[in-house]
Protein backbone atom coordinates (compact mmCIF):
# COMPACT_ATOMS: atom_id res chain seq x y z
CA UNK A 1 0.00 0.00 0.00
CA UNK A 2 1.68 3.11 -1.23
CA UNK A 3 1.03 6.41 0.83
CA UNK A 4 0.80 9.47 -1.17
CA UNK A 5 1.64 13.24 0.36
CA UNK A 6 1.35 16.67 -0.96
CA UNK A 7 3.51 19.96 -0.30
CA UNK A 8 2.08 23.18 -1.42
CA UNK A 9 2.69 26.71 -0.62
CA UNK A 10 0.62 29.47 -1.26
CA UNK A 11 -0.37 29.00 -4.95
CA UNK A 12 2.50 27.32 -5.89
CA UNK A 13 3.08 24.05 -7.75
CA UNK A 14 2.09 21.27 -5.03
CA UNK A 15 5.03 18.76 -4.49
CA UNK A 16 4.15 15.39 -4.13
CA UNK A 17 6.07 12.06 -2.59
CA UNK A 18 4.90 8.78 -1.84
CA UNK A 19 5.92 6.02 1.00
CA UNK A 20 5.77 2.45 -0.30
CA UNK A 21 5.07 0.20 2.71
CA UNK A 22 2.61 -1.92 4.20
CA UNK A 23 1.50 0.22 6.92
CA UNK A 24 -2.04 2.65 5.96
CA UNK A 25 -1.98 5.29 8.16
CA UNK A 26 0.03 7.73 10.45
CA UNK A 27 -0.43 6.58 14.07
CA UNK A 28 0.31 8.83 16.18
CA UNK A 29 -0.08 8.46 19.77
CA UNK A 30 1.52 11.33 21.94
CA UNK A 31 0.27 15.09 21.36
CA UNK A 32 0.78 17.68 18.41
CA UNK A 33 3.13 19.85 19.47
CA UNK A 34 3.28 23.38 17.48
CA UNK A 35 5.75 25.72 17.33
CA UNK A 36 8.19 23.16 18.96
CA UNK A 37 8.36 20.86 21.74
CA UNK A 38 9.16 20.37 25.53
CA UNK A 39 12.69 19.38 24.80
CA UNK A 40 14.14 18.53 21.25
CA UNK A 41 16.35 15.28 21.66
CA UNK A 42 18.43 13.36 19.25
CA UNK A 43 15.53 11.68 17.98
CA UNK A 44 13.14 14.45 17.43
CA UNK A 45 15.90 16.51 15.98
CA UNK A 46 16.50 13.82 13.31
CA UNK A 47 12.88 13.35 12.40
CA UNK A 48 12.48 17.26 12.17
CA UNK A 49 15.92 18.18 10.15
CA UNK A 50 16.40 20.85 12.33
CA UNK A 51 17.15 21.72 16.13
CA UNK A 52 15.36 24.33 17.04
CA UNK A 53 11.80 25.55 17.12
CA UNK A 54 9.99 28.41 15.22
CA UNK A 55 10.50 32.05 15.77
CA UNK A 56 7.42 34.00 14.21
CA UNK A 57 3.93 34.56 14.51
CA UNK A 58 1.27 31.07 13.72
CA UNK A 59 -2.48 32.87 12.77
CA UNK A 60 -4.10 29.56 11.74
CA UNK A 61 -3.91 26.21 12.03
CA UNK A 62 -6.45 23.93 9.96
CA UNK A 63 -6.48 19.88 9.84
CA UNK A 64 -8.91 19.00 7.75
CA UNK A 65 -12.33 20.45 8.13
CA UNK A 66 -11.31 21.68 11.63
CA UNK A 67 -9.74 25.20 12.05
CA UNK A 68 -8.17 25.34 15.10
CA UNK A 69 -8.74 27.82 18.18
CA UNK A 70 -4.84 28.16 19.13
CA UNK A 71 -5.46 30.77 22.03
CA UNK A 72 -4.33 29.57 25.12
CA UNK A 73 -6.23 29.21 28.09
CA UNK A 74 -9.33 29.21 26.38
CA UNK A 75 -9.30 26.94 23.80
CA UNK A 76 -9.74 23.17 24.06
CA UNK A 77 -7.68 22.55 21.10
CA UNK A 78 -4.72 23.63 23.17
CA UNK A 79 -3.66 21.16 26.16
CA UNK A 80 -0.55 23.44 27.43
CA UNK A 81 1.66 26.33 26.32
CA UNK A 82 4.99 27.27 27.26
CA UNK A 83 6.60 30.36 26.41
CA UNK A 84 4.18 31.54 24.04
CA UNK A 85 2.68 35.06 23.51
CA UNK A 86 1.17 37.54 21.20
CA UNK A 87 1.95 38.31 18.14
CA UNK A 88 2.20 42.03 17.10
CA UNK A 89 1.80 43.25 13.06
CA UNK A 90 5.63 44.76 11.90
CA UNK A 91 5.75 48.95 12.90
CA UNK A 92 7.00 49.26 9.39
CA UNK A 93 3.16 48.40 8.14
CA UNK A 94 1.80 51.18 8.32
CA UNK A 95 4.54 53.01 6.55
CA UNK A 96 5.94 55.12 8.77
CA UNK A 97 8.52 57.01 7.04
CA UNK A 98 7.46 59.29 4.52
CA UNK A 99 8.81 61.66 1.73
CA UNK A 100 10.83 58.72 0.38
CA UNK A 101 12.25 57.35 3.74
CA UNK A 102 12.86 53.45 4.35
CA UNK A 103 11.60 51.64 7.31
CA UNK A 104 13.35 49.35 9.53
CA UNK A 105 11.79 47.67 12.20
CA UNK A 106 13.99 47.44 15.47
CA UNK A 107 14.60 43.82 17.07
CA UNK A 108 11.26 42.65 18.95
CA UNK A 109 9.13 44.74 17.10
CA UNK A 110 10.28 47.75 19.82
CA UNK A 111 10.27 50.56 17.23
CA UNK A 112 11.62 51.44 14.18
CA UNK A 113 13.79 53.86 12.21
CA UNK A 114 13.97 55.72 9.02
CA UNK A 115 16.57 56.00 6.58
CA UNK A 116 16.03 59.58 5.29
CA UNK A 117 16.88 60.67 1.96
CA UNK A 118 19.44 63.62 1.28
CA UNK A 119 16.16 65.81 1.09
CA UNK A 120 14.47 65.34 4.39
CA UNK A 121 15.71 64.90 7.91
CA UNK A 122 13.57 63.92 11.02
CA UNK A 123 12.34 60.75 13.07
CA UNK A 124 9.63 59.87 9.91
CA UNK A 125 11.73 61.96 7.49
CA UNK A 126 8.67 64.88 7.51
CA UNK A 127 11.60 67.64 7.56
CA UNK A 128 12.74 69.03 4.26
CA UNK A 129 16.48 69.86 4.24
CA UNK A 130 17.22 73.04 2.93
CA UNK A 131 19.51 73.62 0.24
CA UNK A 132 22.27 74.95 1.77
CA UNK A 133 22.41 72.14 4.17
CA UNK A 134 22.04 68.97 1.56
CA UNK A 135 25.32 66.64 0.57
CA UNK A 136 24.37 64.81 -2.44
CA UNK A 137 24.54 61.32 -2.09
CA UNK A 138 24.60 60.73 1.47
CA UNK A 139 21.37 59.54 3.56
CA UNK A 140 20.76 61.65 6.61
CA UNK A 141 21.66 60.05 10.11
CA UNK A 142 19.41 57.55 11.49
CA UNK A 143 17.01 59.38 13.68
CA UNK A 144 16.61 57.75 17.18
CA UNK A 145 13.75 55.02 17.48
CA UNK A 146 10.20 55.91 17.52
CA UNK A 147 7.60 54.11 18.22
CA UNK A 148 3.79 55.56 17.16
CA UNK A 149 0.57 54.12 18.33
CA UNK A 150 -0.60 51.80 15.80
CA UNK A 151 -3.21 52.95 13.89
CA UNK A 152 -4.60 49.93 12.46
CA UNK A 153 -7.46 47.33 13.74
CA UNK A 154 -6.44 44.48 16.06
CA UNK A 155 -6.06 41.16 14.42
CA UNK A 156 -9.25 39.35 13.80
CA UNK A 157 -10.34 35.79 13.85
CA UNK A 158 -11.64 34.14 10.56
CA UNK A 159 -14.82 32.24 10.71
CA UNK A 160 -15.25 28.89 8.25
CA UNK A 161 -16.99 30.92 6.25
CA UNK A 162 -14.61 33.55 5.59
CA UNK A 163 -16.25 36.47 7.87
CA UNK A 164 -14.49 38.06 10.73
CA UNK A 165 -15.20 36.88 14.35
CA UNK A 166 -14.25 37.42 17.36
CA UNK A 167 -10.43 39.99 18.31
CA UNK A 168 -8.71 36.89 19.37
CA UNK A 169 -4.51 37.17 20.23
CA UNK A 170 -2.17 35.55 17.28
CA UNK A 171 0.62 32.83 18.80
CA UNK A 172 4.05 34.65 18.53
CA UNK A 173 6.94 31.94 19.20
CA UNK A 174 10.65 32.85 20.01
CA UNK A 175 12.14 29.46 19.02
CA UNK A 176 12.01 28.18 22.16
CA UNK A 177 8.09 27.91 22.49
CA UNK A 178 5.27 25.39 21.80
CA UNK A 179 1.66 24.66 22.09
CA UNK A 180 0.78 21.25 22.89
CA UNK A 181 -2.67 19.95 21.33
CA UNK A 182 -4.58 16.71 21.90
CA UNK A 183 -3.30 14.12 20.53
CA UNK A 184 -5.49 12.44 17.43
CA UNK A 185 -8.43 10.23 18.75
CA UNK A 186 -7.93 7.55 15.52
CA UNK A 187 -4.88 6.81 13.40
CA UNK A 188 -4.85 9.55 10.37
CA UNK A 189 -5.62 7.56 7.50
CA UNK A 190 -6.21 10.54 4.88
CA UNK A 191 -5.99 14.15 6.39
CA UNK A 192 -4.97 17.97 5.33
CA UNK A 193 -2.90 20.22 7.22
CA UNK A 194 -3.23 23.92 6.52
CA UNK A 195 -1.33 26.49 8.31
CA UNK A 196 -0.74 30.19 8.28
CA UNK A 197 1.98 31.74 9.48
CA UNK A 198 4.71 34.68 9.20
CA UNK A 199 8.35 33.27 10.01
CA UNK A 200 11.06 35.47 11.46
CA UNK A 201 14.30 33.02 11.01
CA UNK A 202 15.12 30.61 8.49
CA UNK A 203 15.24 27.80 10.35
CA UNK A 204 12.42 26.07 12.95
CA UNK A 205 9.62 23.62 13.71
CA UNK A 206 6.10 24.57 12.72
CA UNK A 207 4.54 21.42 14.09
CA UNK A 208 5.42 17.86 14.76
CA UNK A 209 3.61 14.73 15.96
CA UNK A 210 4.90 10.99 16.91
CA UNK A 211 4.93 8.01 18.76
CA UNK A 212 6.76 9.96 21.82
CA UNK A 213 10.09 11.71 22.18
CA UNK A 214 12.27 9.14 22.61
CA UNK A 215 10.39 6.27 20.85
CA UNK A 216 11.20 5.94 17.06
CA UNK A 217 8.61 5.22 14.71
CA UNK A 218 5.18 6.88 12.45
CA UNK A 219 5.29 10.86 13.07
CA UNK A 220 4.47 13.92 10.87
CA UNK A 221 6.43 17.01 10.84
CA UNK A 222 6.61 20.74 9.23
CA UNK A 223 9.49 22.94 9.61
CA UNK A 224 11.54 25.55 7.78
CA UNK A 225 15.00 24.62 6.91
CA UNK A 226 17.61 27.48 5.18
CA UNK A 227 14.37 29.02 4.19
CA UNK A 228 12.50 26.41 2.81
CA UNK A 229 9.41 24.33 4.19
CA UNK A 230 9.94 20.53 4.68
CA UNK A 231 7.02 18.26 4.93
CA UNK A 232 8.14 14.62 6.49
CA UNK A 233 6.60 11.75 7.60
CA UNK A 234 6.89 8.38 8.28
CA UNK A 235 4.75 5.78 8.51
CA UNK A 236 7.46 3.06 9.34
CA UNK A 237 8.49 2.30 6.05
CA UNK A 238 11.19 5.33 6.38
CA UNK A 239 11.30 8.62 6.74
CA UNK A 240 9.58 10.85 3.37
CA UNK A 241 10.49 14.47 2.87
CA UNK A 242 8.97 16.81 0.48
CA UNK A 243 10.19 20.21 -0.25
Amino acid sequence: MAIDALLQVGVGEAVSGRSAGVHRALDINAPLYVGGVPSIVSQIAENLGVAKGFAGCIYGLKIGRKALDLVWGRSPSVGHAYNVSECHPSPCAALPCINGGTCHPRSHLAGFRCQCPPTHTGARCQVEVGEECRQPGTPADPPPPSTPADPRPPLVALTDSGAEGDTWPVAEFGGEGYLALPKPESALDAFTLEVWFLSRALHGMLLYGGQGPTVRGHFVSLNLASGFLHFRFDVGSGVVNLT
